[in-house]
């Protein structure tokens, strides 16, 4: 019997029945977890792409809200500059 052993390289004839198998098994368990990790990164660089989008577009109607805002005072201090020019002229006569 240590002459059988030692010519299947240590393994029971149990061993060998389910060795490859075993083997098939990891290099299938490998192959779906290399899969996922490639997965979940292109998952990551979508999301991060997607997250960048509604920023900007915030941003932009800021931005123009902002402009726009500065218009209306603008317009608002130019219309309003004849009224203050006339009530300063009639409160400084006596």
């Amino acid at each position: 019997m240590i002459d059988q052993d030692d010519s299947s390289g240590g393994q029971s004839p149990l061993a060998k029945l389910f060795a490859p198998r075993l083997l098939a098994h990891q290099s299938e368990q490998q192959a779906l977890v290399e899969n996922t990790h490639a997965s979940v990164r292109r998952v990551e660089s979508v999301l991060n792409d997607i997250r960048d989008i509604p920023v900007r577009k915030l941003k932009d109607e800021m931005k123009e809200l902002q402009d726009r805002q500065a218009r209306i005072e603008n317009l608002l201090l130019t219309l309003t500059r004849g009224m203050r020019n006339e009530t300063g002229t009639v409160s400084s006569r006596p």
